[in-house]
């Protein structure tokens, strides 16, 4: 087994941490939250974006930036939490084949 010094084991374990738990993935279209169900993500994955150019102030009651964490929520809905530049929280929900929810502030 090698020996390391104490602060390359710290680095080395922070790294291995970091891509199992800081999955930050950026989608270029906010379209494409539309397909993140909690079926097909990673769990502990965060989506990020930032003024994608399918954003609209009139369509999307959030800022131009953000991040996104998909959750199940039961046994076939799943919940999205979008957190914006402005520090405002929101959340939708689509169950089963249904139609998602609208954005709803926290």
């Amino acid at each position: 087994m090698e020996k390391m010094e104490l602060s390359e084991a710290l680095k080395a374990n922070a790294s291995v941490l970091e891509e199992l738990v800081f999955k930050y993935t950026l989608i270029s279209l906010l379209s494409e939250l539309d397909g993140l169900l909690w079926n097909n993500t990673s769990p502990g994955s965060i989506y990020t974006f930032n003024s994608t150019s399918d954003y609209d102030s009139k369509k999307h009651p959030f800022g131009a930036a953000g991040t996104v964490e998909v959750k199940r929520f039961g046994g076939s809905s799943t919940i999205q939490i979008l957190y914006d530049i402005n520090n405002h929280v929101f959340l939708r929900r689509k169950v089963g084949e249904e139609a998602w929810n609208a954005w709803t502030q926290v």
